[in-house]
C-alpha cells in the first residue's frame, strides 16, 4: 500500500511538471529518468545516443527487515520436573546496493509505446544479518546465535522492458531481467550461552566465492522524459 501511494504521488508530480513543456513526439526526447518502485527500488538515468539506442546508468537499492520481540513463548514440562517457560526473540535484515550500466536498444520507440532490450556489467554489495535468542525464563538460561554476511559480486545482466505513455513526458514502466555473477563473501557466526553465573561464547569466520544465476522478476515503475 505504501509503495502504491508513493507511485501515485510521483506520477501526479511528474504529470504536473511535464505540463510546463510541450513536444509532439516522445521519441524526440534524448534523456529519461526511471524510477522503479515495485519489486525493488532503483533510480536510472537514460541517455539516448541515437533514435534506437541508449546508455542507462542504474542504482539499485533493496532493504528488508523482520523480527519478533519476546512474543514467541512456550511452556513445556520435563519428566518429573515443574513446568518451565521459554521465550525467544529473532531479528533479520538485508541491504543491498548495486550499480548497473547498460547498453539498451529500442526495437520499438513510438509516441505511445516503447520496447527495449539491453544488458551490461554490474557491481553489487550485499549485507545480511540474522539473530536468534532463546531464554528459559524459569531457570534464567540464555542462548544467542548471530550471523553476519557480506558479499561483493561482479556480474552481467540482461533486461527487456516496455513503456506505455500517459503523457508526452511520462510513461508507466515494466521490466524483466536475468543476471549472473561471481561473488566473494564473508560470514561471521557468533554463539553464546549464559545461566546467569557462567557464560561462554564462540566466534567463527569463513570466506568463500561462488557463481550464481537468477531471474530479477518483474519490476514496475515510472519514466520521465526530458
Amino acid at each position: 500500500m505504501h509503495t502504491q501511494k508513493m507511485l501515485v504521488l510521483i506520477s501526479l508530480f511528474l504529470i504536473s511538471f511535464s505540463k510546463i513543456y510541450s513536444q509532439t513526439d516522445s521519441s524526440s526526447y534524448k534523456n529519461e529518468f526511471q524510477f522503479m518502485l515495485v519489486n525493488g527500488y532503483s533510480f536510472s538515468y537514460v541517455n539516448f545516443i541515437s533514435d534506437e539506442s541508449a546508455i542507462r546508468y542504474m542504482i539499485n537499492i533493496n532493504v528488508s527487515a523482520s523480527g519478533e520481540d519476546g512474543d514467541n513463548k512456550t511452556t513445556y514440562t520435563p519428566n518429573n520436573n515443574p513446568p518451565q517457560e521459554q521465550s525467544s526473540n529473532s531479528e533479520s535484515n538485508y541491504q543491498s546496493l548495486g550499480f548497473y550500466p547498460s547498453y539498451v536498444v529500442y526495437p520499438i520507440r513510438e509516441s505511445i509505446f516503447n520496447m527495449y532490450v539491453g544488458g551490461g556489467p554490474y557491481l553489487l554489495l550485499q549485507r545480511n544479518f540474522s539473530s536468534y535468542e532463546n531464554e528459559n525464563t524459569s531457570t534464567g538460561y540464555k542462548t544467542n546465535y548471530e550471523n553476519l554476511n557480506y558479499e561483493l559480486s561482479l556480474g552481467v545482466s540482461g533486461i527487456v522492458g516496455v513503456e506505455c505513455s500517459i503523457s508526452q513526458r511520462i510513461s508507466l514502466l515494466a521490466e524483466y531481467g536475468i543476471w549472473a555473477h561471481y561473488g566473494w563473501n564473508k560470514d561471521k557466526w557468533t554463539n553464546s550461552s549464559s545461566d546467569g553465573i557462567n557464560s561462554n561464547s564462540s566466534v567463527n569466520e569463513t570466506t568463500g566465492n561462488s557463481w550464481r544465476v537468477g531471474l530479477a522478476g518483474v519490476k514496475l515503475g515510472i519514466t520521465f522524459r526530458f
